[in-house]
Parts: structure tokens; C-alpha cells; sequence
């Protein structure tokens, strides 16, 4: 490509880009350190007249290899794409990170038909007949779903350990009321191995479950709640749950999960009731393990903001909020997640406005970034050096924490991004950015 016939273009882009970063993160400083009625109009992204034409520069990029001088010339920008993210984004979620040359990932939400994708450098391949991915929660057994069942693996692509019958849905459903096996029974919100190798959590719409060679056990909801919608449902009517959720601690001795019409709950890893905590907002909406075990954070949240919460696994009493001595205390008052990770004494999560927050696990603010959309999936290197962050606007991330930043970042912390990927509806091919 000739990028001197660019020059006009990519000035512009960059100089607005430059003050839109500026503009905006005085005011969201601003806004968090004095309160939000102390901002005035919030500044206006003003190069989506551009989109189209950088588009077609992405894709022209993509077909001569020249990813470095498209990132010098129109550096990535989330605001200028809204109205085509619009049109083209999907979900990217379940991401994980294998190695520093491979990632693997899933195109589609949970109620969506999905496709898994394994990113080799900057070549996508499809798994063929594979309908989702999942790993456990110290990183070492990775689950790939079938139509047949799901089966589990010592590491990616390494000995086969198990296979486990999908659920039908009808597991403590009384039989005089459902019959049929339930569709969404397949689908999957998470797919998590245990790190005993003998068992596996499946959250979907219609519950969530333990798979073993013994059979499926239906952890949420209870044979005691359903009996109550019973009450409300047609018979033959399908049983559903919304904002459905689960996550099991690195060492596999406990159990978090809840949905829109629960508590949030923890069991300990023989599947007994350790603990119910009461969301600090209206509806539970996701949890994620300390990576020291210790704690676990729990979001709840009412349209698009929450409140986390961290709770203690190690005791049993409820504490009051504001206690920050060991037992439960909020977190964050702002954000409703869909993603996260935690590493060390962090916890990075992502919310709905498409900023990746991270706290220490006792409370302290770290840092914020933002990429845009509600992120949808996000894992993290064994070393803590890359992030991976997957979005509903069809974007995947890879991102170089504590690396320094540049003057186009939205956010706070020394972090920059690597490479961002546009996996969307209706383009020829997955392009690099």
C-alpha cells in the first residue's frame, strides 16, 4: 500500500483521536473524583463520518499484510465504528488464552448458534463440529462441547480424561409437568472443568449443573424453587433462568453461582450449602474467585450498573457492608460485569459500558480501560502480562499490561494494546487491527 495517499486521512484521524482521548478521560476523572453532577456535557467523538473509508483501509491493510503501518497511520478507535459495530458486532466470549501464539474462543451468545475459533498468531481456524469451550479455573483442562457430549482434555489438544452426557433440562423437574428434553439444555453460558478431572459445571439458561460419570446433578434452581414456579408456569412450559452465572475457586473447593431470581450462593466442593449472601443490588449477575481462594466477588445488578461485593470463603456468618476486616465489603458501586479475571491480589473485570476494571481483592481501585461494547470474555497469562478481552461488538483484544500506555488510550495504568481483531457479521474475513 502506498500510505503517503493516507496522509490527509490519518492526520486527522490521529489529531482528534489525540483530543478525544484527552477530553474524555479529564472528564470521567473528573466525574469520579468530584461526583458526576459536578460534569458538564461529556465530549463528543467526531470522526464517524471516517468509518466507512477507514474500513476499507483495514481491509486493504489485511490484504497486502501491512497490520504495523495500519496501526501507525489510524491507530484502533472504538467511538468512530459505533454505528457499523451496530450493524456488524457479535459476541466473543469463553476466550482463553493457550499460549503467547494461541488463543481459542467462541462467536455467538449463549442463545445463539455458535462457532469456536482458534487464533493461531493472526490465523483463525474453526474447530469443525464444535459447539463451545471451556477450561477449569487453575487453567490446566480444557472441555470442548459435541453433539454427543463434552468431553474433557489434559491440557489443549492433550489426552482425552473424560465425556459427559449433556443435561436434558428435566433433572429435578417434576415429571408430571415437563417431559421433553429442553433445547437450551445443550446451550452453554459457562463451561468449567473441575481440577479433580472427574467433574464438570455447566451454566445455561435452564440451570446449572454438575456432569459426572454418575449422571447430572441440578445445583440451581432447586427441586424446592421449582416446585414454587410450578405454580406459575403452563404445564409443558419450559423452565428458564436469566443472568445464570457460576465459577469454581482455583483449588476446586468451592462453588459460586445464582441467577436473576436467587441469592448468591457458594457450596463447598462435596456440593453442601456453605454460605447465601444477599445481593447489594437487585439481581445477581455474575461471580469470580480470588486467585488466592480466599475471597470471591459478587455482582449484582439492575440495568446496566451493579454493585460487588467480597466475601470471605473461609466463614460463615454474614457481616455488615462496610466491614472491610475480613469479612464482606463492596467493592464497586458502579459497574454490572459479564467478565472477569483475577490475578494476584486483583480482581479485572469487565462491565457493560465496555471498561476493564481492576481492584485489589481488598477494595482498592488499580486501574480502568476502556475498549468499548460489554465485554463478553477475558482471560489472562499464567504471567500476568497479556490480557485477552472478547466484546459484543464482534472485537477481540490483546492487551500488554504495565508495558506503558500511548496518547490514544481511554483509561488510567500503564497498559496498551497489542492488537485488536474484527471478528463481524458479514465481512469476507476476520481482519486485524
Amino acid at each position: 500500500m502506498d500510505w503517503t495517499l493516507y496522509e490527509t486521512q490519518s492526520k486527522r484521524w490521529r489529531d482528534e483521536g489525540k483530543q478525544y482521548a484527552t477530553a474524555i478521560n479529564a472528564f470521567v476523572e473528573k466525574g469520579m473524583r468530584d461526583g458526576w453532577d459536578s460534569v458538564e456535557a461529556e465530549p463528543q467523538e467526531t470522526r464517524t463520518d471516517m468509518a466507512q473509508e477507514v474500513l476499507k483501509v483495514v481491509r486493504q491493510a489485511n490484504e497486502s499484510g501491512e497490520i504495523t503501518a495500519l496501526r501507525k497511520y489510524f491507530p484502533p478507535s472504538y467511538g468512530p465504528l459505533i454505528e457499523l459495530i451496530r450493524e456488524k458486532g457479535q459476541a466473543i466470549r469463553s476466550v482463553f488464552y493457550i499460549d503467547d501464539n494461541r488463543t481459542v474462543f467462541t462467536v455467538g451468545a449463549s442463545w445463539e448458534a455458535t462457532t469456536v475459533y482458534l487464533l493461531t498468531r493472526d490465523r483463525f481456524e474453526v474447530l469443525p463440529n464444535v459447539s463451545g469451550v471451556g477450561r477449569s479455573s487453575d487453567g490446566r483442562i480444557y472441555a470442548l462441547a459435541y453433539e454427543d457430549g463434552i468431553y474433557t482434555y489434559d491440557g489443549w489438544q492433550g489426552s482425552q480424561l473424560q465425556r459427559f452426557d449433556w443435561p436434558t433440562g428435566l433433572e429435578g423437574v417434576m415429571g408430571e409437568w415437563a417431559t421433553e428434553p429442553m433445547e437450551d439444555a445443550r446451550s452453554i453460558t459457562e463451561l468449567i472443568p473441575f481440577p479433580d478431572r472427574q467433574r464438570l459445571l455447566l451454566v445455561n439458561a435452564t440451570g446449572v449443573y454438575v456432569l459426572s460419570a454418575e449422571g447430572t446433578k441440578r445445583l440451581h434452581p432447586d427441586e424446592a424453587t421449582i416446585q414454587e414456579w410450578k405454580e406459575d408456569l403452563e404445564e409443558g412450559e419450559p423452565l428458564q433462568i436469566d443472568m445464570e452465572h457460576g465459577a469454581i475457586s482455583r483449588d476446586g473447593k468451592w462453588i459460586a453461582f445464582g441467577s436473576q431470581d436467587s441469592e448468591h450462593l457458594i457450596l463447598d466442593a462435596e456440593l453442601n450449602i456453605h454460605n447465601v449472601w444477599y445481593p447489594e443490588s437487585s439481581y445477581p449477575h455474575y461471580a469470580l474467585f480470588s486467585y488466592d481462594n480466599h475471597k470471591v466477588l459478587f455482582n449484582a445488578c439492575h440495568f446496566y450498573n451493579g454493585v460487588s461485593i467480597a466475601v470471605p470463603l473461609e466463614q460463615t456468618d454474614s457481616y455488615d457492608t462496610t466491614n472491610k476486616d475480613g469479612s464482606q465489603f463492596i467493592v464497586d458501586d458502579e459497574c454490572r460485569i459479564y467478565a472477569g479475571v483475577s490475578w494476584g491480589d486483583v480482581f479485572i473485570v469487565g462491565d457493560a459500558y465496555g471498561y476493564i476494571r481492576a481492584w485489589s481483592t481488598t477494595g482498592e481501585f488499580r486501574w480502568r480501560l476502556f475498549v468499548g461494547s460489554t465485554i463478553s470474555g477475558m482471560d489472562i497469562s499464567p504471567d500476568g502480562k497479556i490480557l485477552l478481552v472478547g466484546t459484543y461488538g464482534g472485537m477481540l483484544h490483546r492487551i500488554r499490561l504495565d508495558m506503558g500506555r500511548d496518547e490514544y488510550t481511554i483509561g488510567t495504568g500503564d497498559h496498551s494494546e497489542e492488537r485488536r481483531w474484527l471478528i463481524w457479521k458479514e465481512e469476507q474475513q476476520i481482519l486485524a487491527w
